[in-house]
């Protein structure tokens, strides 16, 4: 499977995730469907924000991947701190604002 289609996967499961997550919520009075909430545009967006964001991290840190690992040929553990810590401040960036 191609890494295109491997993010596009992704990206869908993801949106599909937040969506569901969102869409139903249970508590001590039983199993609760907001829909009207979870359809309308803003919250649509947002789900499609998020699964774009997420595929991007996705597919840049597979990208990252392949070129360390290909300039290297020894062992290239030590990429997952540093995309562990670009992520981490990509999401402290977005929280932020």
């Amino acid at each position: 499977m191609s890494n295109i289609k491997q993010t596009s996967f992704f990206s869908l499961c993801l949106f599909l995730h937040v969506f569901l997550f969102n869409l139903v919520m249970v508590n001590s009075n039983g199993l609760h469907f907001y829909w009207q909430e979870n359809l309308n545009h803003k919250a649509l967006f947002v789900y499609f924000l998020t699964a774009l964001s997420g595929g991007s991290v996705y597919f840049i840190t597979g990208h990252i991947r392949k070129l360390v690992a290909q300039k290297e040929n020894t062992n290239f553990d030590h990429v997952w701190p540093i995309l562990s810590v670009l992520v981490l401040s990509l999401l402290v960036l977005l929280l932020a604002y």
